[in-house]
């Protein structure tokens, strides 16, 4: 259908359009003068009621010097800045011209000095907690602020109102700005200068917010470094908060709960202060710098720990760690990892990462090739300094000089020594990198010996690994059912209780063998050469000396009695006389029951 509008009409509606173009304009500039007027009084209203009554002197001792300095920082220089705006506008407003008075040069000429909100809104979050915590326990403070809301210039807002004037005030600008462009044509003188004050203004409300992010990530830093137990200065330009929770480090016989916090280039972890009563005091054990040294791995899936640890890898400590469940793994393991893609950027010395101890219950064997010894109360474990394999005496029993201190000496297993001797002897300031030379810069370059699989880690149970060695001792014949331990590098499945392995053994076995089991238990007390027991106690003497063998601490004590028992051959049962009867070869024989009838 065409348009029957005649030219009258058309023009008719284009001076309705531009008289209501004019008007929501006239408006906008009002709105603006007149909220800038109502900003200034409460400004003055906040002097007069509050920080000039509040200020410490003899009188007046509701607050102290820093508390007023928190409370009400900067106000002064703002009532004066936002007066002179406030002149200049009502001096253009008074001469007002809809089709050529240019407000825009104002904002261009105040704009820079509005950073001066910076300063205020820096503090107004701690300026708001300290109004709460005042009025709760300050009865002077409650008082008087609950007297100040009724007063007739306050019109019934209280004090936390107040103080957020300003922050309400710098933001609207830019909601100001835009709705004055939005109505003025661009043919218009002022339109083009209103763009550039608006994005004048919206650059300075970026820049307070960026500030003000970044002044509460440096005071969370401070906060977190009030809550240690001994001072340590965490602040740097470029520190800042990331996160904080309860993970379980893996140690070398337990798994211990801390408290770790992770910054933009800084992970700490400690523990709850115990000499305290606060329960946010912490007393640290590490602080590890995030740099290019520091890596981190997943275990994507444990026996022991199921989908909940990965590998912490860095120069000062290496670890294994584990959150409560599979969730909270994953969200500290994927702000780990943005915290060492970010700090990638930055070049930093590399030095070489410290070894992964592997945990005493990794496994029950040498770790070393071609050794299958097995780990008991006399041959102990031992952890290679290098690589930090579990390794027995014979595989460790050299030594290398530290790869970060070079005037200490540590325990190394043969694998290690053989890789680094050489270098060491020629002379080499640090030992010899393990693998390529350029292996560091590798992205999933970590400790050395990181290559060990934990994802069949299980716990090994000391005690049956004893029972396992003196059952093999004791067989003449092995049982079908029983296969060889084969020698691995990762851990082998958890053995069944101990006290059904012994009735299982017991009806392969037979009766007979039974009975060679129970005194072979006997026997290998003293089947070592090296343990010879001694026992004197002088009842005439004051003080009695008792030496022996924590194997025996459950024999009957008996005073006025000698004993010397002396280790027999390997494969004999060991001699002991008895008081009041002679040592006849019916005495000699020392088995269970001569025990338990003593």
């Amino acid at each position: 259908m065409a348009d029957s509008s005649t030219p009258d009409e058309e023009q008719k509606k284009a001076a309705e359009k531009e008289a209501k173009r004019v008007r929501l304009r006239n408006r906008s500039i009002q709105e603006l003068v007149e909220t800038e007027r109502a900003y200034v009084r409460d400004l003055k209203v906040l002097t007069e009621v509050y920080i000039m009554p509040l200020t410490p002197s003899k009188q007046m001792t509701i607050l102290n010097p820093e508390q007023h300095r928190l409370l009400f920082n900067n106000i002064p220089s703002l009532i004066s800045l936002n007066t002179n705006f406030l002149t200049a506008l009502e001096a253009l407003y008074k001469e007002w011209d809809p089709t050529s008075t240019k407000i825009a040069d104002e904002f261009l000429q105040f704009a820079p000095f509005f950073n001066m909100y910076q300063s205020y809104l820096n503090s107004h979050e701690q300026a708001a907690g300290l109004v709460s915590k005042l009025y709760i326990r300050s009865s002077k403070f409650k008082t008087f602020v609950d007297a100040a809301q009724f007063d007739a210039k306050c019109n019934g807002l209280d004090i936390k109102s107040y103080l957020v004037k300003p922050l309400q005030r710098i933001t609207k600008y830019s909601l100001l700005l835009r709705e004055l462009t939005k109505h003025t044509l661009p043919l218009h003188p002022d339109y083009e200068d209103l763009q550039l004050a608006m994005v004048k203004i919206t650059a300075v409300n970026a820049s307070i917010n960026e500030n003000m992010k970044t002044f509460d990530q440096r005071q969370k830093v401070r906060d977190i470094a009030a809550r240690f137990t001994t001072n340590v200065d965490l602040v740097s330009p470029a520190r800042y908060f990331i996160k904080e929770g309860k993970l379980t480090k893996i140690c070398r016989k337990k798994d211990i709960e801390y408290i770790f916090i992770l910054f933009s280039d800084l992970l700490i972890y400690g523990e709850k202060a115990s000499d305290t009563s606060k329960d946010y005091q912490v007393k640290i054990h590490q602080q590890i710098p995030i740099n290019q040294s520091f890596r981190i791995r997943d275990i994507p899936q444990n026996i022991k720990y199921g989908a909940k640890c990965w590998e912490i890898h860095s120069p000062e400590k290496s670890f294994i760690v584990y959150a409560a469940h599979p969730g909270l793994k994953h969200d500290w393991l994927q702000e780990m990892e943005k915290v060492v893609q970010q700090r990638k950027t930055i070049e930093t010395a590399r030095v070489r990462p410290s070894p992964l101890w592997v945990p005493d219950d990794f496994t029950n064997v040498c770790m070393m090739p071609q050794c299958e010894h097995r780990f008991t109360v006399i041959n102990r474990r031992h952890h290679c300094r290098f690589c930090g394999r579990l390794v027995c005496g014979p595989c460790s029993s050299n030594k290398l000089r530290h790869w970060n201190k070079s005037k200490k000496t540590v325990r190394v297993c043969t694998m290690c020594y053989g890789e680094n001797k050489e270098y060491e002897r020629s002379g080499g300031g640090e030992t010899k990198q393990t693998g390529d030379e350029n292996k560091f810069d590798d992205v999933d370059s970590l400790s050395v010996g990181s290559e060990i699989d934990f994802e069949m880690w299980d716990s090994v149970d000391d005690e049956e690994v004893e029972l396992d060695l003196m059952l093999d001792d004791m067989k003449q014949s092995p049982a079908p059912q029983d296969s060889p331990i084969k020698r691995s590098s990762t851990k082998r499945s958890k053995k069944p209780n101990s006290k059904r392995k012994d009735n299982a053994e017991s009806k392969i076995l037979g009766p007979e063998i039974e009975a060679q089991r129970n005194t072979a238990t006997i026997r290998s007390i003293f089947s070592e050469p090296a343990k010879i027991f001694r026992l004197k106690i002088e009842h005439q003497s004051k003080k009695s000396t008792r030496s022996f063998l924590p194997e025996l601490t459950d024999l009957p004590k008996r005073t006025s009695y000698n004993y010397d028992v002396f280790t027999s051959p390997m494969n004999s049962a060991p001699t002991i006389p008895v008081m009041g009867t002679s040592a006849s070869a019916d005495n000699q024989n020392f088995n269970k029951d001569n025990i338990d009838a003593e």
